[in-house]
């Protein structure tokens, strides 16, 4: 992936953003290895133990790898909540004003796919954007930020002990939607026990078609 953007844009990612933001430290070291800067994880209390969603933190392991927490109760605001709380841009900007000054990051993290499919444009979600993005764009309290900017700009305030595996899925906020019960695992682990086999035979449609197989819907349905 990072070396299609290369191919199209001539730039290399240096932040990387995982499936469903699984994470983990373990995670985090292979992201590392691999020369990204930093990563997005979800902003849950129980990795957060009590800490504000809105700073930069960084791995236990390595200074120089930084966490971005998503904020997911303005996220889930948008995402899921946009039509029940009849959510409208003064309300949202006056919920972004409410934050501590010294909370100096808001992550705002959602799917594609809710613009035009969860949320048709008759809800009014993309005038909603338009005027969020309108008022953040020329109001002096805000500077919209690349995830690169970020980490460059603001200093990690701690760091993030993230020893199991956490998603943004569900409210379990685990892997327990892709690997939860046994027909998920059995999926999951035939597939792996194929891997050297797969590689060996060189062959690259097949290997497309077990990548493939791979993806996180495949185990989700």
């Amino acid at each position: 992936h990072a070396e299609k953007i290369y191919n199209c844009f001539g730039v290399r990612p240096t932040v990387c953003r995982n499936t469903e933001l699984i994470y983990s430290n373990a995670i985090g070291s292979r992201m590392h290895a691999m020369g990204f800067e930093a990563t997005y994880v979800d902003g849950i209390e129980k990795i957060l133990h009590g800490r504000t969603p809105h700073s930069v933190y960084k791995h236990p392991d390595h200074d120089n790898f930084m966490l971005l927490p998503r904020s997911y109760n303005l996220s889930d605001e948008i995402g899921f909540r946009f039509d029940e709380h009849h959510v409208t841009g003064p309300a949202f900007v006056a919920w972004l004003d409410a934050l501590p000054r010294h909370n100096n990051l808001i992550n705002i993290a959602l799917d594609y796919e809710t613009f035009g499919e969860h949320k048709k444009a008759s809800s009014g979600i993309f005038k909603f954007m338009e005027m969020l993005l309108s008022y953040l764009a020329v109001n002096e309290n805000y500077k919209m930020l690349t995830p690169t900017e970020a980490v460059r700009t603001l200093k990690a305030t701690d760091a993030l002990d993230v020893p199991e595996y956490i998603s943004w899925a569900d409210e379990a906020r685990d892997l327990s939607a892709w690997l939860g019960n046994d027909m998920q695992m059995d999926a999951f682990d035939c597939l792996m026990k194929l891997t050297h086999e797969v590689k060996q035979t060189e062959d690259s449609t097949l290997l497309h078609i077990w990548r493939c197989l791979q993806t996180s819907d495949h185990y989700y349905y």
